[in-house]
């Protein structure tokens, strides 16, 4: 069961009880009185285009690997396409 979250509204001037409003993807913390926003959380994905098949690959690091560089005698984590396996550069 969701716990309830309070908040102090300045409009109504009180601790407020808010509700959640999922507005594009974004959520906004409202207050339950007046409905004013107190606080939005975006949800924003930053995305990289493979260059092996073109695919928008969420950046999130689930989509890293550990990739070994003799150059340099270390490892370093690079942006693995979901799609087709390729290895990002850079």
């Amino acid at each position: 069961m969701p716990r309830d979250e309070y908040a102090y509204c300045p409009n109504c001037k009180t601790i407020v009880k808010l509700k959640a409003v999922k507005e594009n993807g974004d959520v906004s913390l409202r207050c339950s009185k007046c409905d004013v926003e107190l606080l939005r959380v975006e949800n924003k994905i930053r995305k990289q285009r493979c260059v092996k098949c073109g695919y928008l690959i969420p950046v999130t690091p689930l989509n890293y690997v550990q990739v070994y560089q003799e150059n340099l005698g270390m490892y370093l984590a690079r942006l693995r396409c979901p799609r087709c396996g390729a290895i990002q550069e850079g």
